[in-house]
């Protein structure tokens, strides 16, 4: 899964770019520093952008899972 899908830019004012590579519909997921749930999204596009305007400078963790179960987590700082 780390080929196929790209989350960036890790550091960011508001805006995150999310790259699929597969043809699978992606589910994502964004989560406080609390680890409640803020985000919650179905992306099926090649390239999807998540506005996070409207959230505090924090830092946040996402979850990515695909149709197959597979998983990819990771952290975004919003400055």
């Amino acid at each position: 899964m780390e080929k196929e899908i790209s989350v960036y830019p890790v550091l960011t004012d508001g805006e995150l770019t999310i790259q699929n590579n597969s043809t699978e519909v992606l589910h994502f997921e964004l989560y406080n520093a609390l680890g409640e749930k803020i985000m919650n999204r179905t992306l099926s596009g090649k390239s999807n952008r998540v506005d996070l305007y409207t959230y505090a400078n924090n830092i946040y963790f996402y979850k990515i899972t695909s149709g197959n179960n597979k998983v990819k987590t990771g952290k975004i700082i919003k400055q």
